[in-house]
């Protein structure tokens, strides 16, 4: 009995032994910790352009201490291994190539019990405004994004100009008045050794304007393109979704204006498509002794012609180069400006040389309405005026409107010119004197009114108006107008058109939207 009360005590003692050893070993046991953290220090996001430093400012925390730290999977020196707590100051360079847009960073902190916490840090990378003060001489790139400050008239001589998309081109204001004699104006000028290639896209345009917050009309000279005048097709280059904006000063003689977009002894390679001018002091094309053809192009609120087609040299020099223009998809519209000049003007050349010529079809004109005066009267605001001896014009599937005084008006032309399958209304035909004209001489006039004759299958409506959705600034037509007139029958060995059988500049699908263009008013159209 007394033996089996000794033999309990000891197998208790034991057993009390067991446990308070167990707790003992558990006491020596580290406590239990919580995993790592990153934070940031004044947020998570910057934007910076190619090539800057971003300083991004880390707190660390880890509880089981610090063991390693990655920024997209590169080790980060100067991180204090071992320690609990740590503030960081980690130095990232945008990489030169890196592409427009986000940017991410992803942290890593490890500790010494293996486990991790993950941080992203994100950068916007945006464009580079760089300074542009010396002409261009040998090949060279203008890259997407960036904003280049012209701070002079830069010459392209003996050099290709590249222009990637969403490039922005800024010519320097001096603040003085538009017009002002002592204004000093830039302009960017491709010489005959020099070539262009600027191909934006339709939601990023290449736009060519000037770096004020209150720009306006003749702040600058614009875009000038000279060709070699004794080459046969001079290439000059390309453009393509392009936007040139506020042109139109005359940097020679401040006190005057000139195109906003001036195209000299250009050939046919030279390609202009997708391009719009808006709101040039002058001319918005000025095309001079040159064969070229301008495709989905508009013209926007410019004071004087949206184009003028001229020609280049003298009588004197005996060296006279008049322009062969082709037009397809071409808008003219003005709304309220002050505009004292034609939408389209074809000059006359010296006598004994021949005229300048147009091939156009798919061209969208329109006015500014009934109620427009310029200088009192609306004795210029015509649709077209050709005053170019010999010159020959060949009009197809166009719409004329909203002009107040006449829509097309043709002085000593070509007998082979032609006006047909287009429509021409909401003319008023009011004179310099304020009396309405009489019959179709309102819409046609001079050696232009023959082609009222039934043969011609125009539409010429004077007063009334034809197409619905077409009006001041509105050139989206409700429905497509259809047309049996292809105008591939036009082509030639220098241009081929499309076979667009439709009246005006828009058919079925709205060409002008995207992002690159913009409405009379300054918004984007979309």
């Amino acid at each position: 009995m007394l033996m089996n009360s000794l033999k309990n005590l000891m197998n208790l003692w034991v057993l009390i032994m067991l446990v308070v050893g167990f707790y003992a070993c558990s006491d020596d046991e580290e406590p239990e910790t919580l995993p790592p953290t990153i934070t940031f220090t004044g947020g998570n996001t910057a934007n910076a352009e190619r090539g800057q430093v971003v300083t991004i400012n880390l707190n660390l925390t880890a509880q089981g201490k610090i063991k390693s730290l990655t920024a997209n999977g590169n080790s980060v020196s100067g991180v204090n291994v071992g320690q609990i707590t740590q503030e960081l100051a980690y130095d990232f360079t945008v990489p030169a190539t890196a592409e427009l847009g986000v940017l991410e960073i992803n942290f890593v902190l490890e500790d010494q019990k293996n486990r991790t916490a993950v941080a992203t840090f994100s950068i916007t990378v945006i464009g580079s405004t760089i300074q542009v003060t010396q002409d261009i001489t040998t090949n060279t790139t203008w890259e997407e994004g960036n904003i280049y400050v012209l701070n002079n008239t830069i010459k392209v001589e003996n050099a290709t100009l590249t222009i990637e998309p969403g490039t922005i081109v800024q010519a320097v204001d001096d603040g003085k008045p538009i017009q002002d004699a002592t204004k000093t104006l830039i302009a960017l000028r491709i010489e005959p050794t020099g070539k262009i290639i600027a191909e934006g896209e339709a939601q990023k345009p290449i736009v060519f304007t000037v770096n004020s917050s209150n720009p306006l009309p003749g702040m600058w000279r614009g875009l000038v393109i000279k060709g070699d005048p004794l080459a046969t097709n001079h290439n000059a280059g390309s453009l393509k979704y392009v936007r040139i904006e506020y042109g139109g000063g005359d940097e020679d003689t401040p006190t005057s204006d000139k195109g906003a977009l001036t195209i000299i002894n250009a050939g046919i390679s030279t390609k202009i498509d997708y391009v719009q001018v808006y709101k040039s002091l002058g001319e918005g094309f000025r095309i001079e002794g040159s064969t070229i053809a301008l495709t989905n192009c508009i013209s926007t609120e410019n004071l004087k012609s949206n184009l003028n087609i001229r020609h280049t040299g003298s009588a004197a020099a005996g060296d006279v180069i008049h322009t062969n223009l082709y037009l397809q998809r071409f808008i003219s519209h003005n709304s309220t400006v002050n505009k004292d000049s034609r939408d389209i003007l074809m000059s006359n050349p010296p006598t004994g040389f021949n005229g300048n010529t147009l091939t156009a079809a798919n061209v969208t004109l329109l006015g500014p309405g009934a109620a427009f005066t310029a200088g009192g009267s609306p004795s210029t605001a015509d649709a077209m005026r050709s005053e170019s001896r010999n010159g020959r014009i060949l009009i197809y599937n166009t719409i004329v409107a909203e002009f107040p005084e006449d829509g097309l008006r043709f002085s000593n032309n070509d007998p082979n010119s032609r006006v047909e399958h287009s429509y021409l209304f909401k003319i008023s035909g009011v004179d310099a004197s304020g009396i309405p004209e009489l019959g179709n001489s309102t819409a046609l006039r001079e050696n232009a009114v023959q082609f009222a004759a039934p043969v011609y299958n125009n539409n010429i409506n004077p007063s009334t108006t034809t197409i619905a959705g077409i009006g001041v600034n509105d050139f989206t037509p409700n429905a497509v107008q259809s047309s049996t007139f292809n105008p591939t029958t036009l082509n030639d060995s220098n241009f081929s058109f499309q076979a667009f059988q439709y009246v005006g500049a828009i058919g079925a699908t709205d060409w002008t939207t995207g992002g690159w263009a913009k409405n009379a008013d300054g918004t984007i159209r979309n």
